[in-house]
């Protein structure tokens, strides 16, 4: 007499699950390299929209100073005197003293005017002022690297650069 079964064997059940493991092992691999990539790209989107955001803000500030009223104290620190109108004499009169300061071990820069310091940048790496002369300059150099680890543990990095002309 000859017995029929039906079913699957053991061999056959344990091939189908290692196929299986290996389809889902592949999957969650691309997923984490998906997540991985979402998360370097947009770190590197907030670096690039931080940096953009300090650079126009010392950009802007540079812009309403003159050569006499700015100096350079070193490459991480500059100071200047912002125009606070012009007399009768068609002067200008410059106003308080601004200071951009890089914190290395902290990685903040900061902005102080007469009424307050602000914190305008975080994540700084380096940033570097250099000018065309440090007593007077006429022109200012800004060189900004910004970087940061995702939650992932992958470094980002950001570099960029910007100058501005000193009224005369």
């Amino acid at each position: 007499m000859l017995r029929t079964t039906r079913g699957f064997t053991l061999v056959e059940v344990l091939f189908v699950t290692l196929i299986l493991s290996m389809i889902a092992a592949g999957a969650l691999v691309a997923m984490a390299d998906g997540t991985n990539s979402w998360q370097v790209g947009d770190a590197r989107l907030e670096l690039y929209g931080e940096g953009r955001a300090l650079l126009s803000r010392v950009v802007y500030d540079l812009r309403q100073s003159g050569p006499s009223a700015a100096v350079l104290e070193s490459p991480t620190r500059l100071s200047f005197a912002q125009s606070a109108g012009v007399d009768g004499s068609g002067n200008i009169s410059w106003g308080g003293l601004i200071t951009y300061d890089w914190n290395a071990n902290t990685g903040v820069v900061t902005r102080t005017d007469p009424v307050s310091t602000t914190v305008v940048g975080s994540h700084v790496d380096s940033l570097i002022f250099t000018a065309d002369s440090a007593a007077s300059p006429t022109r200012v150099q800004i060189t900004l690297q910004l970087g940061k680890t995702t939650a992932g543990g992958f470094p980002v990095a950001a570099a960029m650069s910007s100058s501005a002309a000193l009224r005369n």
